[in-house]
């Protein structure tokens, strides 16, 4: 109620009061002593509200994955073809060899050809996936001028290439562009913004080597002819030498380098090696587990197989690390059985027998690729149950674990195709000229 009260209130409680109060008759008294009991009281506190009920944070929903988009070199150009949409050609000044595409598809970068006495000088250029942006990141000069000239040498180029999952970095190996005939590759390790071009050098000739980049972009497998190691992807935190191995026999003018395989979750890296001669009546190879916060390395087995010669594009151990393919002689020429087993060589389990190339795993190990009976000739494998043909096709590429993109050869040209491993396949690209490069953001 309000302290000020209407004037025929008042009056009515005064007369109440009056009556009531003994030895004062005084209206003016009597209204004093009202007004002062009425000041006395104090205001009647507002009726209590119920407090909104704490309701939990919504969760916040994880970013779609970036579409699939397929980056292709034809007719010498960079062309980028994405699901539903018409390709189209991202750059006109020709000469392009090599492709990336970053794992947000938003940033291709390529190789172009500057030399034409063959000797294969390139440069390094970047272009936005909507055709925008196009700079060059590194000239041939520029790589030239890395290191000092060396003998029977006629410049520096790229080697390994491949972009920071999750950035638009790339890292970067070189080697050196023989006079003649070999392969000298530098062991070293860069590292260039490809919206920028700035460059930095993380690791010195002889200090890096081959390399593959963990899937959370943290870190860095590095292999060389002789060992294999670890290394954060700015360059911090060197460990060498965490699996040496002695220097396999090419046959060849070039070195031998292991390819290490990522765990999904990027905690481990796993790699098979085969035995020093490949030749040799009885060859062998180790199986070995890295982990990524840079403990020991574990032996995990020593099989008497093939690792060597079947396997020269991809690693022989699957994704999960969990199962490795290998080979053996059969007694006849060429002619070897492929099996699957544990990495210690346990659970083995024959495949095929034939002319066959390994042609990788799909990312959830399930499934496998290999050709048999002649180089184009790819079959699918699925661990527990026999192979079976599948496409005629050349450098296959799984892009899910269902799902692969493969070339297909033909009239002086090339056919990309999508594939699924149900039987689906849907025409990409055609692609006209040499060479047939292609990349997706996967």
């Amino acid at each position: 109620m309000s302290r000020r009260m209407t004037p025929l209130v008042l009056a009515l409680l005064v007369s109440i009061l009056a009556c009531a109060l003994p030895g004062s008759t005084d209206p003016t008294d009597v209204a004093e002593q009202v007004e002062a009991t009425l000041s006395a009281v104090p205001p009647a506190a507002p009726p209590a509200t119920e407090a909104p009920a704490t309701l939990p944070p919504e969760a916040s929903s994880p970013e779609p994955p970036a579409p699939l988009r397929v980056v292709y070199v034809s007719g010498g150009n960079v062309w980028l073809w994405e699901e539903g949409l018409a390709p189209r050609q991202l750059t006109s000044s020709g000469s392009a060899a090599r492709v990336l595409i970053s794992s947000d598809g938003a940033r291709v970068a390529f190789l172009r050809l500057v030399d034409a006495s063959g000797f294969g000088h390139t440069q390094l250029r970047a272009v936005n996936a909507d055709g925008t942006g196009e700079m060059t990141l590194l000239s041939a000069a520029a790589l030239d001028a890395l290191y000092a000239p060396a003998e029977s040498t006629v410049g520096i180029d790229i080697s390994q290439l491949a972009f920071i999952p999750g950035t638009h970095a790339l890292l970067f190996n070189t080697y050196r562009i023989p006079e003649f005939i070999g392969l000298m590759k530098n062991d070293d390790l860069l590292r260039i913004d490809a919206d920028t071009g700035t460059l930095t050098t993380l690791l010195a000739p002889e200090s890096g080597g081959n390399f593959v980049i963990a899937p959370d972009g943290t870190q860095v497998a590095l292999t060389t002819p002789i060992a294999a190691g670890l290394v954060n992807v700015d360059g911090t935190n060197l460990r060498a030498g965490l699996v040496t191995f002695p220097l396999v026999i090419t046959y060849s003018e070039y070195l031998y380098y292991p390819t290490p395989v990522w765990a999904p979750d990027s905690s481990a890296v796993g790699i098979a090696l085969p035995s020093e001669d490949p030749l040799a009546s009885s060859p062998s190879g180790t199986t070995w587990l890295i982990p990524a916060d840079g403990g020991s390395a574990t032996g995990l087995g020593n099989i008497t197989a093939m690792f060597f010669f079947p396997f020269m594009q991809f690693p022989a151990l699957s994704p999960s690390l969990d199962q490795v393919a290998y080979a053996r002689e059969t007694g006849t020429p060429n002619v070897r059985d492929l099996f699957i087993a544990a990495p210690s060589g346990a659970s083995e389990a024959l495949v095929t027998t034939g002319e066959i190339d390994w042609k990788g795993w799909s990312p959830d190990g399930a499934h496998f690729l290999y050709t048999v009976g002649g180089p184009f000739a790819l079959h699918l494998g699925t661990v527990g149950a026999p192979g079976v043909p599948i496409v005629t096709g050349a450098d296959p590429r799984w892009i899910s674990p269902t799902e692969f993109l493969y070339l297909e050869y033909g009239g002086g040209g090339a056919t990309l195709y999508r594939r699924s491993i149900a039987g689906a396949s849907a025409n990409i690209a055609t692609l006209s000229g040499d060479p047939f490069a292609y990349d997706f953001n996967r």
